[in-house]
């Protein structure tokens, strides 16, 4: 195709009131009555509330393209010389690419402007899987605290049952939540760690890209989240509000079957506008909310004991923004965010101890500076510049040590205190050019990243495995926060390895992320759009933390630097009607790199802090009240003792950055003027991800598992364990699904909308601190992925019923997700995640397992994952009446039932295969899991 025959498009951008968060763009064709194509027709996009707007030209071939625009409400007019002007109000959500033809009217024939609806069209360039949360929804459905991301579940292919802060299980790496363009979530540990709080009234709408999002985005190996936030008009709009819950509404607590104490206060309100019309717009939202509630606990090996605690979650978030319009062809736009939660009782729930419990504190806060050029009638030229930030504190309730039973732990957190801080400097450039039948996008990104804070690990000693676990725990640890009553004489006979840490616990991990890509929609037929890009990414710094041991145990990397990630896809419109698509593609995906395991190895490297450890011998067994025989951390640090065999934490050399292959092959469907129908099938594949292997163990051939370290000692005498993260050929994930969406657009009052996925996830790692059962076979791990649930439906509606009333509902079903299993004990001396047991040996829920071909002999091996929850069935439903007066005014008064029929829905169960409980219900504080709720709201807004 000879490209200077085509002629591009004229595009001239004025500049709308609102950033692009990702980009969405409207195109098509102006034509006669006849069919003739109409040359230089101006089309012009106003959004709704009016304020700036974007104007474009046809080509000679009648061709117009708006390539980025905001997400919202729009009304397009075309108008030309001697053709009557018609005029579409059209709803762009953010990502989406649409297509809509408009043909014109001699003036002669008609002396009015043509106006109409455009339909919900589906896109037909675009090739990506995922789904948006529109304002609508984000608006209607009743939620449960009212996290925004809740929403998610809305989106085929999110298979959780509930979303708190990232909406997968097994987030390392895999997850990016990008705020108007701007990368704000933390990956200085997994991502349920905490993310920035927003609230649900700042958000306008966001997009999940679970399959193949394209070039622009990247460092996710799995899905990407595109939010976009509110901002001003030529109104004044504004909103004022309060969502109040009590425990004397609710029923009571499936677990403890007793109304547990709870409260929960939300206020807060938003106001935006213009400061000079059609020029300077702002938009500010603040929330704070207050919530007492209970926390209940059968801690395993203590039944039938149970601890009952109050605690409480105090948030706020702020959020504010400016837009303005330097000229016809320039914007500049600012945003700044900032948030912070604080739990004083956390870390307990299910069947953990309480002397498990912390104190949290999170804050996070984040400014976004963006300018938009347009270079020429066919380029716009963006650039990002910003800075993240997002911390946390956590510190232990119980001083003491831990001890690490198989299935539970006990004592206080061997890695608290902890202050984790982040702070990211980002710069972005983003070059659109629209040459002919080819849609170019090229840019640049460069994010510079600093890990540092606190991280005193093991300061108090760890026993990191047992022979068995005691019959008598209750006895042995008689009051939960005294460590003085403990019997710990009583555990030193069976303590296997123990390690305590001293000195330096400082961190700083300097990161440099470049970004680069390139993209290509290439429309090659009329009806056929191919999606052509290709990304490369670098994280320089990472891998390099100044690691250099002496005793050459590890030998320090270089950077991961060959991550090219090509992409394809293809979008075919079926019968040239812009109602039907055929849509698919293929391309690789590179994860994120979690800042957590490289922070362990510049820390505990046996240098910069002293890891001082000691595994029992057949003839010295470990003294937990004097592991030292009288030394202190004072006699190693200062040199006056040799500290002797450490424990370290390093990363192996031949680690890589893990990346997924992602493909699905599907069809959308638009039936009518308000339905739509889509179904993909999907599937991607995660290769290399993290594992973490004591590498300081001697291989056992009559077993296939290592030699107990207590009896034949260690490899490597100079260490005990050697706690090294790896990214094995063995360790990935896999998956295939089918993702359905169904939806009717706001039509007569009433909008639905549902979202089916069937799917299956198998896997063989959790994340970068899971641990084999067997350290020498890795392979073994793989079975079906704690993210597994066979089939996720949710459905909402909403109806506006007469006389200012509105119905909405939401509900949610999950066929039960897997769980991980554990086995008391550890049979081979190893500090693993243990799931064999002696032949022979007690166990519950035999029926259950799914026994492997692998096992030692006179030994059993359980099945990771093996046990599968029961199902969940949620119906969530609101009822509000609103008053309008003035004209703009409105004030709602709102009802709200969370699990209006009080299914007793579970997210937490008791899975030591050794517990008399195995299988039984426990606690999980999250509200997707909790008894029929009330709520009662008030807003008011204009």
């Amino acid at each position: 195709m000879n490209l200077k025959r085509l002629v591009p498009a004229a595009v001239v951008i004025l500049i709308s009131q609102t950033i692009q968060a990702q980009q969405t763009s409207l195109s098509g064709t102006i034509s006669d009555s006849s069919g003739a194509v109409i040359a230089e027709a101006i089309v012009r996009a106003t959004p709704a509330g009016g304020g700036a707007g974007l104007t474009v030209i046809t080509s000679r071939t009648g061709a117009y393209q708006f390539p980025s625009l905001v997400a919202a409400d729009y009304l397009i007019r075309i108008e030309t010389p001697g053709f009557t002007p018609a005029e579409r109000t059209v709803t762009l959500l953010v990502g989406q690419s649409l297509t809509m033809d408009v043909q014109l009217r001699p003036a002669q024939s008609a002396s009015t402007i043509e106006v109409s609806a455009a339909g919900a069209e589906v896109s037909v360039t675009t090739s990506q899987v995922g789904g948006t949360v529109d304002p609508n929804r984000m608006k209607d459905v009743p939620l449960n605290g009212r996290n925004w991301l809740e929403l998610s579940l809305l989106v085929p292919g999110i298979t959780q049952n509930s979303v708190n802060s990232v909406p997968l299980g097994n987030s390392g790496g895999r997850f990016q939540l990008n705020l108007d363009g701007q990368q704000v979530s933390q990956n200085s540990a997994g991502a349920t760690f905490g993310q920035p709080q927003y609230s649900r009234d700042a958000i306008s709408q966001f997009q999940i890209i679970t399959n193949r999002f394209d070039a622009t985005l990247g460092r996710s190996s799995q899905i990407q989240v595109n939010a976009e936030t509110k901002s001003g008009s030529n109104e004044f709009h504004g909103s004022a509000y309060g969502y109040f819950r009590h425990d004397s509404m609710n029923a009571a607590d499936p677990i403890s079957h007793t109304v547990l104490p709870f409260s929960d206060q939300q206020y807060g309100g938003t106001f935006g506008g213009t400061l000079i019309r059609d020029k300077l717009f702002f938009f500010a939202g603040y929330e704070r909310e207050r919530k007492p509630s209970t926390v209940y606990t059968i801690p395993l090996g203590f039944e039938p004991q149970s601890f009952t605690f109050a605690t409480s979650y105090n948030s706020q978030s702020l959020l504010t923004r400016f837009d303005y319009q330097l000229s016809g062809g320039s914007r500049l736009s600012l945003r700044g965010s900032y948030s912070t939660d604080t739990t004083p009782f956390t870390g307990v729930g299910g069947n953990s101890h309480p002397s498990r419990a912390n104190s949290q504190d999170r804050a996070g806060y984040s400014v976004l500076m963006t300018w938009t050029k347009v270079i020429s009638s066919s380029t716009v030229n963006e650039i990002k510049g910003g800075y993240n930030h997002y911390d946390w504190l956590r510190l232990p309730l119980v001083e003491s040590q831990e001890y690490r039973f198989a299935g539970n732990s006990i004592g206080g957190p061997y890695n608290y205190p902890q202050n984790f801080n982040m702070d990211t400097i980002s710069l972005r450039d983003d070059f659109f050019l629209l040459k002919g039948t080819h849609s170019l996008k090229a840019g640049a990104e460069y994010l510079q990243t600093w890990h540092t804070g606190i991280f005193q690990q093991n300061i108090r000693g760890t026993v990191l495995s047992f022979t068995s676990t005691p019959s008598n725990l209750a006895s042995i640890f008689p009051v939960w926060n005294d460590p003085k009553t403990w019997n710990l004489a009583a555990l030193g006979p069976i303590s296997q390895s123990y390690v305590q840490g001293f000195g330096n616990f400082d961190m700083n991990i300097p990161r440099a992320m470049y970004g680069f890509w390139f993209q290509d929609d290439w429309k090659l037929k009329p009806r056929l759009t191919f999606n052509l890009g290709v990304r490369y990414d670098l994280d320089n710094g990472v891998w390099d933390t100044s690691f250099k041991l002496a005793s050459g145990v590890v030998k320090p990397r270089g950077g991961d630097n060959n991550n090219i990630a090509p992409r394809v896809g293809f979008a075919y419109d079926l019968f040239g009607d812009r109602r039907t698509v055929i849509r698919g593609g293929a391309g690789l995906y590179f994860a994120d790199i979690q800042a957590n395991q490289i922070i362990d190895q510049q820390i505990f490297n046996g240098e910069r802090s002293i890891q001082a450890s000691r595994d029992r011998t057949p003839t010295a067994p470990l003294n937990l009240l004097d592991p030292f025989n009288g030394a202190t951390g004072a006699d190693f640090v200062s040199g006056k003792l040799p500290v002797g065999p450490q424990a370290i934490q390093p990363v192996d050399s031949r680690a890589t950055t893990p990346y997924s292959f992602q493909a699905s092959l599907g069809a959308e469907r638009q039936i009518g003027s308000n339905w739509t129908v889509a179904a993909d099938w999907v599937h991607w594949r995660v290769y290399h991800e993290w594992l973490r292997f004591d590498a300081n163990l001697f291989f056992d051939p009559a077993t296939g598992f290592n030699k107990n370290p207590t009896v034949v000692g260690r490899p490597d005498t100079r260490f005990t364990t050697i706690s090294q993260f790896q990214t094995p050929n063995a360790a990935g994930a896999l998956y295939d699904g089918l993702h359905v969406d169904v939806r009717r657009r706001f039509a007569k009052g009433l909008t639905l909308s549902a979202a089916y996925t069937l799917s299956k996830v198998k896997d063989s790692s959790g994340g970068a601190f899971s641990t084999p059962n067997n350290f020498f076979d890795p392979a073994d791990e793989w079975s079906l992925s704690g993210d597994n649930q066979r089939h996720t439906l949710n459905a909402t509606g909403s109806y506006n019923m007469p006389w200012g009333f509105q119905f909405s509902t939401f509900y949610h079903y999950g066929s039960g997700s897997a769980s991980a299993v554990s086995v008391a004990g550890s049979p081979f001396g190893a500090a693993t995640t243990n799931r064999t047991f002696k032949d022979g040996t007690r166990v519950y829920n035999e029926a259950q397992f799914n026994l492997p071909s692998r096992v030692a002999p006179g030994y059993t091996v359980t099945k990771r994952n093996q046990f599968e929850g029961r199902p969940i069935h949620r119906v969530d439903s609101r009822i509000s009446k609103s008053f309008t007066f003035k004209e703009r005014w409105k004030a709602t008064g709102i009802f709200e039932a969370f699990n209006l029929f009080n299914h007793s829905n579970f997210g937490s169960y008791a899975t030591a295969v050794t517990s008399a409980t195995y299988g039984a219900p426990t606690q999980n504080a999250n509200l997707a899991y909790a008894a029929r709720m009330l709520q009662v709201a008030a807003r008011f807004e204009f």
